[in-house]
């Protein structure tokens, strides 16, 4: 019986898992490959661990339509120089503990129903609407956010929506981990307990914090 499978397909961008391979018995899959050869990921009905690295010679869309039915999942994440499509069937996960999506994500749907998400990232401020923004308080499980925002994002929109974040931290009661650090930036300012001298990022989320989360140990933010 096979729990655990690791795909590596290299640079094939034809191959796939044969067909005949047993899936039911599969808890967690990890998969690095070019899009093409990502496999059907709704016949793991029993994963828990999904990785997949995705690649392709131009930006297409992953859908992860009919995700939903993977009800024991509890760790997703996706990355590569592709986009996602997420569809709202994610709010069915409700043993998901881990979600982080390193890959630009049309369309956010509303997540504030995962009850036991701990882990979120990469959460774009630019691309998600104020209310997306505004249900991230209802995440009351969450340990370790990480936001980010493109260098091309529409400055209004994201002034608004880190203003938001910042008058709604403190309804994060077990919040740990804080970044906010913009895509492809190679270098951030670590701040350990929250202390020491803040370089390189706008103070709107800081100047709209009434009062920050009790549990928070680390800090990272940059503007570069």
């Amino acid at each position: 019986k096979v729990r655990r499978l690791s795909v590596q397909f290299g640079g094939a961008k034809c191959a796939n898992i044969p067909a005949d391979f047993m899936t039911t018995q599969v808890r967690s899959l990890i998969f690095f490959g070019f899009l093409n050869c990502v496999p059907s990921v709704v016949e793991y009905k029993l994963l828990r661990v999904l990785i997949l690295h995705i690649w392709a010679d131009e930006i297409k869309i992953f859908d992860l339509a009919r995700i939903g039915e993977l009800f024991q999942l509890r760790y997703l994440k996706i990355d590569g120089n592709i986009a996602i499509h997420l569809p709202d069937e994610i709010r069915q996960l409700n043993l998901l503990e881990t979600l982080e999506l390193h890959a630009p994500v049309n369309d956010m749907p509303d997540i504030s129903c995962l009850p036991l998400l701990r882990t979120l990232g990469y959460f774009d401020l630019s691309k998600n609407s104020l209310e997306n923004v505004q249900s991230l308080s209802k995440l009351n499980n969450l340990q370790d956010l990480h936001l980010t925002w493109p260098n091309t994002a529409e400055p209004d929109n994201l002034k608004n929506n880190m203003q938001c974040l910042g008058s709604i931290l403190w309804k994060l009661s077990n919040l740990k981990s804080l970044t906010l650090v913009p895509a492809a930036s190679s270098h951030a300012d670590v701040l350990d307990d929250a202390g020491g001298a803040i370089l390189g990022i706008s103070g709107d989320v800081l100047s709209s914090v009434s009062s920050p989360p009790p549990l928070l140990q680390r800090l990272e933010l940059s503007g570069r």
